[in-house]
C-alpha cells in the first residue's frame, strides 16, 4: 500500500553567480584651448558610478563610468589647473540559461586612477576597477511531510532552522547638501563613499539609515589646494512584497549612481544619487522526515536529497589601513581597496585584502608632489570543508592618517538533508516465537532511534521502560521491549 505524502513549496532566491570582473579603461584627453600647456601632472582622482544594469537570459550587463579629475602644474609655472573627463565602461557576466528573470546586484571598487603626459596638450587617463556582480534567481524547494500514517510505523523527523534569501530589490534616492566653503575658485574633485549604520526589516519594509561621506578638493583664488569632508545623513525605507517577523534580516549594498555639484554664487549644492540594493533573509523551521521503519511490517522508502544554501554566520569587522609614508606634509590621501580574494587550505580560508594609497603632499622644498603606496593584509577564517565565505566591503572612510574599512564576512554551506518523499507498506513480518519480548542491552548505537530500529522496538517504548528523560549515555544498560 502506497501512502500519500504532503508536498509544500519553500520559496527562496538561488545565487546563480557571484563573480569579480577587473576592468581597465583608458582615454586620451586633449586640453581645452583656454587652459595652458602641461608642465607636470600632480595627481588624479576618480569616482566610479554604476548607471544601469540589464538582465539577459544568459547573462547580465552593467554600464557606468569613472569621473576623472586631474590636477596639473602648467608649463608657464602659473597656479595649478584642473581638467575633468569621463571614462565609460561596460561589463558582462555570463551564466547558464535561466528559467525566470532574477535580481542583480553590482558593487564597484575603484582600484587605481592616474594620468600621464603625452604632449604639452594631451594626457593619457587610466582607471582600474573591480566590479562584483551577483545574480539571484527565484526558485523553490519541495518539502515532503507524512500525512496520516497507520499504526506501527515510526518516522524520524528533524527540524532545521534555515536562513534563506527570500526577496531582493533596490531603492534609488537622492541626497542634497549645501556646502559653505569660502574662497572657492575651482572645484577639483568630489567623491562619495556611502555607509550604512542601520538596516532592519520592520513588517513589510526594510529601513536603512546611514551617511554618504563626501570628500572634496578645491583651489582658492591664489591657486592653493584645500581638502574637506562632509557627511550627508539619510534615512530611507523600501516596501517589500510581504510582512516579515523579527527574525528577518536585510543585507544591503549601496552603490553610487551619480554625484554632481551645482554652483550657486558663493555656495555649492551637492547632489548625490545612491542605489540601495537589498536582499531580505528570513528564517524558516523546516521539519524533514529523514527515516522510517516498522517493527511489524516491511517498508519501502523513497528518499531524495534536499539541497539548501544555509547561512551559518554573518559578522562585521573594522579594519584600519595605514600607509608607511612619512616624508613631507600630507595634503590629501585616498585609500582605494580592491575586491577581497580568498583561497582555502584544509579547514582554514585565507582572506586576502589589498589596496592602494594615493597621496598628495608637499615635499621639504614646499613643492606639491603625488605618490602611491600599496597595502596588503590577510585574515585566517576557520571554515569546515563544505563551508563557503562571502566577504563584502561595506564602506571605506578616508582620512589623512589612513583608511577605515567595514567588511562583512558571511559564511554559508550547501546543506544536504536526506528526505523521505514517499513510503510503501509491504507484507507483515513473520514473528519468531523464540524471540524474547524484553532485551537487556547496553547503549552502543549512535542514537536511540538506531537502537530502537535495530532491535524491533520504538523510542517511546524504550523511554517508558527505562524512565528516560534525555538521550541515554554510551554504555548505559537499557531494557528494550520487543514489539
Amino acid at each position: 500500500m502506497e501512502l500519500q505524502w504532503n508536498k509544500t513549496a519553500c520559496p527562496y532566491l538561488h545565487t546563480i553567480i557571484r563573480q569579480v570582473q577587473s576592468v581597465e579603461e583608458t582615454m586620451e584627453l586633449r586640453l581645452p584651448e583656454e587652459l595652458p600647456d602641461i608642465g607636470r601632472v600632480l595627481s588624479a582622482w576618480g569616482q566610479c558610478v554604476v548607471r544601469s544594469k540589464q538582465w539577459r537570459g544568459d547573462g547580465m550587463q552593467a554600464s557606468g563610468g569613472v569621473t576623472v579629475s586631474v590636477l596639473y602644474v602648467p608649463e608657464d609655472g602659473s597656479a595649478p589647473r584642473c581638467v575633468e573627463s569621463w571614462l565609460p565602461f561596460q561589463a558582462k557576466w555570463n551564466f547558464p540559461q535561466t528559467r525566470r528573470e532574477g535580481v542583480m546586484r553590482i558593487s564597484s571598487f575603484l582600484r587605481a586612477v592616474d594620468a600621464r603626459t603625452l604632449s604639452a596638450r594631451k594626457m593619457m587617463l587610466r582607471a582600474n576597477m573591480d566590479l562584483v556582480g551577483e545574480v539571484f534567481e527565484p526558485t523553490e524547494a519541495e518539502i515532503f511531510t507524512p500525512g496520516e500514517l497507520p499504526p506501527g510505523i515510526e518516522v524520524l523527523t528533524n527540524v532545521y532552522p534555515a536562513v534563506l534569501p527570500r526577496e531582493a530589490g533596490e531603492k534609488q534616492f537622492t541626497l542634497e547638501e549645501e556646502l559653505h566653503v569660502p574662497d572657492v575658485e575651482k572645484w577639483v574633485h568630489f567623491s562619495a563613499q556611502p555607509e550604512l549604520t542601520e538596516m532592519n526589516v520592520v513588517g513589510s519594509r526594510v529601513v536603512m539609515r546611514g551617511s554618504a561621506h563626501v570628500s572634496y578638493l578645491y583651489l582658492d583664488e591664489r591657486g592653493n589646494i584645500h581638502t574637506g569632508k562632509q557627511d550627508i545623513p539619510f534615512a530611507q525605507f523600501a516596501d517589500l512584497d510581504r510582512d516579515y517577523d523579527q527574525k528577518a534580516s536585510a543585507d544591503v549594498q549601496l552603490c553610487v549612481s551619480s554625484i554632481e555639484p551645482e554652483q550657486e554664487g558663493k555656495s555649492t549644492r551637492i547632489q548625490c544619487v545612491l542605489v540601495a540594493q537589498y536582499l531580505i533573509k528570513d528564517q524558516s523551521l523546516l521539519e524533514i522526515a529523514e527515516d522510517a521503519y516498522s517493527p511489524i511490517c516491511r517498508l519501502e522508502l523513497n528518499v531524495e536529497t534536499l539541497k539548501l544554501p544555509m547561512e551559518l554566520e554573518n559578522r562585521e569587522e573594522i579594519l584600519e589601513a595605514e600607509p608607511l609614508f612619512h616624508d613631507g606634509k600630507v595634503m590629501e590621501m585616498t585609500f582605494l581597496p580592491e575586491a577581497p580574494s580568498q583561497y582555502r587550505e584544509g579547514e582554514m580560508i585565507h582572506l586576502e585584502l589589498s589596496g592602494q594609497f594615493r597621496l598628495l603632499y608637499e615635499d621639504a622644498q614646499g613643492e606639491m608632489r603625488s605618490g602611491t603606496e600599496n597595502w596588503n593584509a590577510s585574515r585566517l577564517i576557520p571554515a569546515a570543508e563544505a563551508t563557503h565565505l562571502k566577504p563584502l566591503i561595506e564602506s571605506v572612510d578616508n582620512g589623512l592618517d589612513g583608511g577605515r574599512m567595514k567588511i562583512c564576512l558571511q559564511t554559508w554551506t550547501d546543506q544536504q538533508i536526506p528526505m523521505i518523499t514517499g513510503l510503501t507498506v509491504g507484507e507483515r513480518k513473520s514473528l519468531d516465537s523464540s524471540r524474547p519480548s524484553l532485551i537487556l542491552r547496553p547503549m552502543d548505537a549512535d542514537s536511540l532511534w538506531e537502537l530502537a530500529k535495530e532491535n524491533g522496538s520504538t523510542m517511546d517504548a524504550i523511554r517508558k521502560a527505562n524512565h528516560l528523560t534525555q538521550e541515554p549515555h554510551h554504555g548505559q544498560l537499557l531494557l528494550i521491549p520487543v514489539i
